[in-house]
């Protein structure tokens, strides 16, 4: 069975991905920044939010991980770097969260950051690879360590309403870039790794 590198461009279960084929494999994913591609490396499952060459992942099956509703992506951005807090362990208790005002502008920009990542990639998707999309794998995929973290972003965001219109603005160059030029146009079903298979979803 090939390495396992998991593409995903945040905020779309790729951290529940991850832990699931980590564990399905025996080996816990090893989370790749900065200059982690520039040395050797041979971790069985690899996971990144860099925008790289795919030649860097030779010998790797690719997973690209994405939310089909991307608005979804980037509130859950605005929401998890205010508080600086990306995940929420099963038995951790979360801090009080103080509903806040969402900046414009960050939503722009992570609306046009979102797009850039998605292009990048669509550009060097090949046949051979999957791509994970998270309302199909959130109803397949389980976890004894994680729980969702934001699940009422309506209730957090001041001016929801607001951070929702200004999505919607890109919604339609978000969703041209997620479909990765195949996942819509040439390919009918989704795949995900689970119990050391692949399992059409």
């Amino acid at each position: 069975m090939p390495g396992i590198i998991i593409l995903s461009y945040g905020r779309s279960g790729s951290v529940l991905l991850a832990h699931n084929v980590g564990r399905n494999v025996g080996s816990l994913p090893t989370y790749a920044k900065d200059d982690f591609f520039s040395s050797q490396y041979d971790s069985p499952v690899i996971h990144s939010h860099l925008m790289l060459s795919v030649n860097n992942f030779a010998g790797y099956q690719i997973i690209f991980n994405l939310r089909a509703d991307p608005s979804q992506t980037v509130l859950s951005f605005m929401i998890a770097n205010h508080y600086k807090q990306y995940h929420k362990f099963k038995d951790q208790e979360l801090l009080s969260q103080e509903p806040f005002y969402a900046d414009p502008v960050k939503i722009k920009h992570c609306c046009q950051r979102l797009i850039a990542w998605h292009n990048y990639y669509a550009n060097q998707l090949t046949v051979n690879d999957m791509v994970v999309v998270y309302e199909q794998m959130i109803s397949i995929l389980t976890t004894s360590v994680y729980d969702p973290i934001y699940p009422d972003k309506d209730k957090i965001l001041l001016n929801y309403s607001e951070a929702k219109k200004i999505c919607n603005q890109y919604q339609d160059q978000m969703l041209d870039s997620i479909d990765l030029k195949m996942l819509l146009d040439t390919r009918e079903k989704s795949f995900i790794y689970y119990n050391n298979g692949v399992v059409e979803v």
